[in-house]
């Protein structure tokens, strides 16, 4: 809706806005290179925030890692996937060949999609000032 050039949003729309979850300022790679710091360091270290990039480059090299090991999705995550309500991917094996050739697809989507963001994650350019620094 709008008024006056006014987005006007109903309470169905604030209550499905309010509900999504927001999308972090912060690359996946840093993400997870700042809880492998902490993790190591544990309470009351230098926040990685006052880290230099020398400091950061070998906790983003492990954060990419295990991001990438992560590529390949398991059995359990792609069960996770229910491209529709009520979708169950056991029913392949019982399906008729129409319906197992969709499943398949689905399952092939829901993998293709997995892999498609972990290599996103990996593309993103966490701290371009550590280019260049090498690795302790």
């Amino acid at each position: 809706m709008r008024s006056s050039g006014v987005l006007l949003m109903s309470e169905t729309q604030k209550e499905k806005a309010a509900a999504m979850p927001t999308i972090a300022k912060t690359t996946m790679v840093e993400r997870v290179a700042r809880a492998i710091y902490e993790g190591r360091n544990g309470a009351g270290c230098i926040p990685w925030a006052r880290r230099d990039g020398a400091h950061r480059k070998p906790y983003l090299s492990d954060a990419r890692a295990a991001i990438a090991a992560m590529r390949d999705p398991t059995p359990a995550i792609v069960e996770a996937v229910k491209p529709w309500p009520g979708h169950c991917w056991g029913q392949i094996e019982t399906a008729g060949s129409a319906k197992r050739a969709a499943y398949l697809a689905d399952q092939a989507t829901a993998t293709s999609s997995f892999t498609t963001m972990i290599d996103a994650a990996l593309a993103e350019d966490p701290l371009p000032e550590t280019k260049g620094i090498a690795a302790a």
